[in-house]
């Protein structure tokens, strides 16, 4: 069976993300805010993670379609989540 459609990662693609927060699209790596660190955006995300899996209430509205590593990628991101004491 033929496909005439193919999509690549080099395809330009139109994604509204929810207020506030970056666009994300499946597939791809979150990028951290141009005023962190790629470390301090993985830090600060793993312990955001850790945080919603243990029950805290995400500051975002996903519709229940991402795992707790994303929707803390995408509140670090979005600016959501500064920094988190530990």
């Amino acid at each position: 069976m033929s496909d005439d459609t193919t999509v690549s990662y080099s395809d330009p693609v139109e994604v509204e993300p929810p207020e506030g927060i970056a666009p994300h699209i499946e597939g791809r790596p979150v990028r951290p805010p141009a005023d962190i660190g790629a470390f301090r955006f993985a830090v600060v995300s793993a312990l955001r993670a850790a945080q919603l899996l243990r029950g805290c209430v995400p500051k975002i509205d996903d519709g229940g379609s991402h795992r707790a590593t994303v929707i803390a990628q995408l509140e670090v991101a979005g600016g959501k989540i500064r920094d988190i004491d530990v």
